[in-house]
C-alpha cells in the first residue's frame, strides 16, 4: 500500500517532530521536516494489545502528559510514547469515558493549543474530554464548537501551522479556532502536509507548462492585433 494512493486517512498524529498517518491496519511514520517516508508499518506488529479483529484506528491524539490515546471499535487505549506500551489501567470502553452506550461510532478526536480535547461521535455530537479524569465533562452540537464543519468528519487534527484540520468525504477543511471559521477547503491530498507525490509533482509541472503556453499564445495574439 502506497501512502500517495490514499484518498482519505483514518488518523493523523503529530509528535516529537514526526507525522504519523494511519489507514486501515497500516501506519506511516513521516519526517515532519524532510517529508520523507518509508513503507507502512503494520499496527498490530507494534501494538500487540490490539484485538485480533482489529481493522482500523478511528481516532488518536497525544494527551498533555505525553501519552497517546487510541480509539478502535468501541474501546480506547492509552499508551506510552515512544515505547508504545499499554498503560496498566487500560483499555477502557467508550462508556468509561462517558460516551453514551448508544453511540454508533467515534469519528475523530483532537486537542487544541488551548489544551482542550474534543471527541466527535455519531457525526455531529462533540464531547469535551477532561484529560485529568479522562471523562467527557460537556456535550455540544458540532455547529456550536466548529461551525462550518460537515457532519461526517472521518479525521481531525491540529497541524503545525496552529490551525485545526477536518477531513470529510475526501475533502479537507482548515478551521481557524480564533475566528471560528473555515478559512480554506478543498480536495484532500498529501499536499496539505507539504508532501508532493510523484504524480502530483508531474501534474503540477504539466499545469505550469500549459499555463506558460497560454500566456505566450495570448502575448503573440496581442502583438499581431497591434501590428494589424
Amino acid at each position: 500500500m502506497d501512502l500517495c494512493t490514499l484518498r482519505n486517512v483514518d488518523t493523523v498524529l503529530i509528535t516529537n517532530g514526526r507525522l504519523y498517518i494511519s489507514h486501515e491496519r497500516y501506519m506511516w511514520s513521516i519526517d515532519i521536516d524532510g517529508k520523507t517516508y518509508k513503507k507502512p508499518l503494520l499496527l498490530t506488529d507494534y501494538m500487540k494489545f490490539l484485538p485480533k479483529n482489529f481493522t482500523r484506528l478511528t481516532a488518536a491524539y497525544q494527551t498533555p502528559s505525553g501519552n497517546i490515546m487510541l480509539f478502535a471499535s468501541n474501546m480506547s487505549y492509552m499508551i506510552t510514547y515512544p515505547r508504545l506500551t499499554l498503560v496498566s489501567t487500560w483499555p477502557r470502553s467508550y462508556t468509561d469515558l462517558r460516551i453514551p452506550d448508544t453511540a454508533r461510532k467515534v469519528n475523530a478526536v483532537l486537542n487544541t493549543n488551548e489544551r482542550r480535547t474534543f471527541v466527535i461521535y455519531d457525526d455531529n455530537v462533540v464531547g469535551e474530554i477532561d484529560d485529568c479524569s479522562m471523562n467527557i465533562v460537556k456535550y455540544y452540537h458540532i455547529d456550536m464548537i466548529f461551525p462550518g464543519i460537515p457532519h461526517s468528519v472521518s479525521s481531525a487534527f491540529r497541524y503545525i501551522d496552529g490551525n485545526l484540520y477536518f477531513i470529510s468525504k475526501n475533502r479537507f477543511y482548515r478551521f481557524n479556532k480564533f475566528t471560528k471559521t473555515v478559512t480554506v477547503s478543498g480536495k484532500f491530498d498529501l499536499r496539505i502536509f507539504g508532501i508532493t507525490c510523484p504524480r502530483q509533482g508531474l501534474m503540477m509541472q504539466l499545469r505550469d507548462l500549459l499555463s506558460r503556453f497560454v500566456r505566450i499564445d495570448a502575448r503573440e495574439t496581442s502583438n499581431r492585433e497591434e501590428e494589424e
